[in-house]
């Protein structure tokens, strides 16, 4: 562990060198760190004199990340972002305010049915990789 801490602490050094020689500062309460896979352990990295927070998930770029790769907070996301914008739909077309049916319709399949289709893609990706790494582990 001390070889992967000395390595992230001379990679982050030599990335903060070149932000600042481009006056860009990276923002130290916005970086943080995270180990994937099962070997567990801390690393302790200093970024302009600040501790870099390590952390077991983080949304980057959108998407639910954590450090067993499962995507299961990512699902959850998707799940509830589904569910809420199914409640909306439904509140609008329930007293028809203002609402055509065609138009409920097609809220739902821009809205919900989207958000439904990714949770679906992604839980089948997680047990895809859940089964993979379950295969090989015992291979290895």
């Amino acid at each position: 562990m001390a070889t992967v801490q000395r390595s992230l602490q001379t990679v982050l050094d030599e990335l903060s060198a070149w932000s600042d020689n481009w006056d860009m500062t990276l923002n130290t309460s916005k970086t943080k760190v995270m180990l994937f896979g099962s070997v567990g352990g801390t690393v302790s990295l200093i970024l302009h004199g600040v501790a870099v927070e390590q952390v077991d998930v983080i949304k980057y770029l959108g998407v639910w990340l954590d450090n067993q790769l499962t995507f299961m907070q990512q699902v959850e996301y998707a799940v509830s972002k589904a569910t809420r914008a199914a409640w909306k739909v439904n509140r609008l077309i329930e007293g028809r305010k203002g609402l055509t049916p065609k138009t409920g319709s097609l809220l739902y399949k821009c809205l919900i049915r989207l958000w439904r289709s990714l949770t679906v893609r992604q839980m089948t990706q997680c047990w895809q990789i859940r089964w993979d790494r379950s295969t090989t582990s015992s291979f290895f």
